[in-house]
């Protein structure tokens, strides 16, 4: 029973209207039989103040079971392994508010899937028995040591910093399209639009920009769970307990806009070959006929491997200004050959 791991007889909020709001909670075993998304918590203060926050929002997604299950009783990263694969098998994703990055980079392992980082600074996680693959986006280079930005710039794709999401936006939703697992410091947000963090700064993600980085992460076809630390905030918070909300409510519009376009899950596709004169290679490229969204596919790699792209990425492959993002993909599979 998926109902042994969470504290009993905590917080329940009243199901005031299902079909306007968008958070309905019956703290039993049949929240874990409903296709949609589980917020769960390890703090109980800022839970209640979140899915209270949540219940004034008008719900969108009618084909989406959005619920609370409560607190956790503790933070095992093997516990929460299980709850992640028990709701992942019924799918259903959760969303762990009050989860470290440490705690979140040994499930990733766990589960062997790649992560991504959504933070002001780079924080190489370690495990002692496998390998942690993380990407990082928002990550503000004053605070991060050369020796990782370099490489960064070398071998990481799905990876930007503050400023490369702003000078290019459109990649964004690329990089997070296949993603599995995403962690969010909230230092990653500017402290103007996040006043009770310790770790914030006056750059930083802005509110708006952070909604969007959720809703991309919730159409992810591959995502299996999201975390958000919230180690680092004051007891006078109420403002972030309301971004915190409010991204959630983002990133469940993701999910109900969610398909399995993934060239690996659908042959819906089209095939387009760009020859690059300069890699004396054909790139092949494949449009997903119902979302229109783009994949690079490297055809010596077995299994197929494939890298989420944007159509501009595409575009500058047929003028031979391949993209960075599509370089270090390819020299990644060249080195790994």
């Amino acid at each position: 029973m998926l109902s042994s791991y969470f504290e009993a007889d905590q917080t329940v909020f009243p199901t005031q209207n299902f079909y306007n709001n968008i958070l309905s909670v019956d703290h039993n075993e049949d929240i874990f039989n409903k296709k949609g998304m589980v917020i769960i918590s390890s703090h109980d203060a800022i839970s209640t103040s979140i899915c209270r926050q949540m219940t004034t929002y008008y719900n969108h997604f009618k084909n989406l079971q959005i619920d609370y299950a409560g607190i956790l009783k503790n933070q095992d990263p093997k516990a929460i392994d299980l709850i992640i694969n028990e709701l992942n098998s019924k799918s259903i994703i959760p969303v762990f508010v009050g989860i470290s990055a440490e705690i979140a980079g040994k499930i990733s392992a766990s589960l062997q899937s790649g992560m991504v980082q959504i933070a002001n600074k780079i924080n190489n996680l370690t495990h002692p028995t496998a390998y942690i693959r993380s990407n990082f986006l928002g990550y503000q280079r004053h605070l991060c040591g050369l020796d990782d930005i370099h490489e960064i710039e070398q071998h990481l794709y799905d990876s930007m910093s503050l400023g490369k999401i702003r000078t290019y936006p459109h990649l964004t939703e690329p990089v997070l399209r296949d993603v599995s697992i995403i962690h969010l410091d909230l230092s990653s947000i500017r402290l103007a639009d996040c006043p009770g963090c310790v770790d914030g700064l006056p750059t930083g993600l802005n509110a708006e920009e952070l909604c969007q980085l959720m809703k991309y992460s919730g159409m992810s076809s591959q995502l299996k769970s999201f975390f958000i630390n919230t180690d680092n905030l004051t007891d006078d918070s109420k403002q972030i307990h309301h971004l915190i909300a409010e991204s959630i409510w983002y990133f469940a519009e993701g999910l109900n806009h969610r398909t399995k376009d993934h060239p690996s899950l659908s042959s819906d596709s089209s095939e387009f070959i760009v020859y690059s004169e300069s890699l004396e290679e054909d790139l092949i490229f494949l449009k997903n006929n119902q979302t229109q969204k783009w994949w690079i596919k490297k055809p010596d790699s077995n299994p197929p491997r494939y890298m989420a792209v944007s159509y501009e990425e595409y575009q500058s492959s047929i003028g031979e200004e391949i993209a960075e993002r599509i370089m270090k993909f390819i020299n990644e599979n060249r080195d790994s050959a």
